[in-house]
């Protein structure tokens, strides 16, 4: 594949084109792979030049599982999974880790107000997320439980390592 590709670049984008091409395919292919789940652990309101901010601690931060958000241009985007949520009055929210340090994963978000031991999900964290993760102040690597959905599962159970698979999965 490598030599098919770096044909078309070549013919393409010659260099007089001043085209920069980078690209990861192994990220592509799997960072859909992994949502991360955290949980609220702390909550501050902050009011500044007439702006209320509500910022949010999470059992995980830039030392952890949002280590990749550090090195490049990646927002992350937070689900909040509480009920009701139309219910929740709108606010400005900041997003920071859990390590006293510069750990904040997100700034400037509208999210519904959230209570401590809520939980929000951030999608699209296969790639680069639990491999760079540091015990840094002492945390530890979190806890991974495997969701496989119903046409994920019947698309494995047709291949034919299915049984080895899915006992490594927990099934």
């Amino acid at each position: 594949i490598a030599t098919i590709v770096n044909t078309s670049i070549d013919r393409y984008f010659p260099p007089e084109s001043n085209v920069e091409v980078i690209a990861e395919p192994g990220r592509f292919y799997v960072v859909s792979a992994f949502s991360l789940t955290t949980n609220v652990i702390g909550k501050r309101k902050d009011i500044t030049d007439d702006k209320v901010f509500i910022t949010y601690y999470v059992n995980d931060g830039l030392f952890g599982s949002f280590a990749n958000t550090r090195f490049g241009d990646e927002i992350v985007e937070p689900i909040p999974e509480i009920k009701d949520i139309s219910k929740r009055k709108l606010v400005n929210s900041i997003i920071w880790g859990q390590t006293c340090e510069d750990d904040c994963i997100r700034t400037e978000v509208v999210l519904p107000e959230m209570e401590i031991g809520e939980w929000m999900t951030f999608k699209d964290m296969g790639a680069y997320s639990l491999v760079l993760f540091t015990n840094f102040n002492g945390f530890q690597v979190p806890m991974l439980k495997c969701h496989v959905s119903d046409s994920a599962t019947k698309f494995l159970q047709k291949l034919p390592s299915c049984n080895r698979l899915l006992k490594v999965l927990s099934f």
